[in-house]
């Protein structure tokens, strides 16, 4: 339904590939607030959504964008991933997220789901090893971090996910699944990430937002 590619100096949309995105801007080594809403017209899940994209309150276009990729079917997967999957990366390589939060409406007034990742112990996976996780199988390379900066995102002490690439079986990854709350018709995804500059090149990180059962 949506990829969204964040690249060292940029950002990308999978579908369509035409959508500028070059009025939102890539600040390594600091977060930036994502939100992204979806809504099927009517509540029809067999027609393609409309999309919002936005980055530090900066929209990719400003009425929203429809995908050209079949994405039928409704939300039932959200994921931010790092790499790729029989890639791997130097362990500096590392891709933050904090403030994760999913509605099921488009104005973020019902939350679905949060975590702002304050109650794990640091170092904490949030791979299926560790029964507290809430998140799905699929997760991969993802650990729970205190960060030195108080006051950025989070509460104090600042915790946060931080996904890495080492493995060249899977691509590193945080993925959630709607289970009983979904395929979602409607929502939005609220995420802070944090790209690190550590000179790889082309170690790109993504949110992607899908349905598992048609495959889009």
């Amino acid at each position: 339904i949506l990829d969204l590619r964040i690249r060292d100096n940029s950002f990308g949309v999978r579908s369509p590939s035409d959508i500028d995105a070059s009025a939102a801007t890539v600040l390594l080594d600091q977060f930036m607030n994502v939100v992204i809403t979806w809504e099927y017209p009517a509540g029809d899940l067999t027609v393609n959504p409309l999309v919002t994209v936005e980055v530090d309150g900066v929209r990719f276009t400003a009425d929203g964008f429809t995908p050209t990729n079949n994405s039928i079917g409704g939300v039932t997967h959200i994921a931010v991933r790092f790499g790729d999957n029989s890639g791997v990366r130097e362990a500096t390589g590392v891709v933050s997220v904090d403030n994760v939060a999913i509605y099921s409406d488009t104005t973020g007034t019902t939350e679905v789901f949060s975590d702002d990742f304050e109650s794990y112990a640091d170092g904490d996976s949030l791979d299926t090893d560790n029964a507290a996780s809430p998140y799905n199988s699929s997760t991969s390379e993802a650990t729970v971090e205190a960060s030195g900066d108080v006051g950025g995102p989070g509460t104090d002490g600042n915790k946060l996910a931080e996904i890495r690439d080492t493995n060249d079986g899977d691509t590193g990854e945080l993925r959630y699944a709607l289970g009983d709350d979904g395929p979602l018709a409607q929502g939005r995804f609220e995420v802070a990430i944090q790209r690190l500059d550590d000179d790889l090149g082309n170690g790109d990180a993504f949110i992607t937002i899908f349905n598992s059962a048609t495959n889009n």
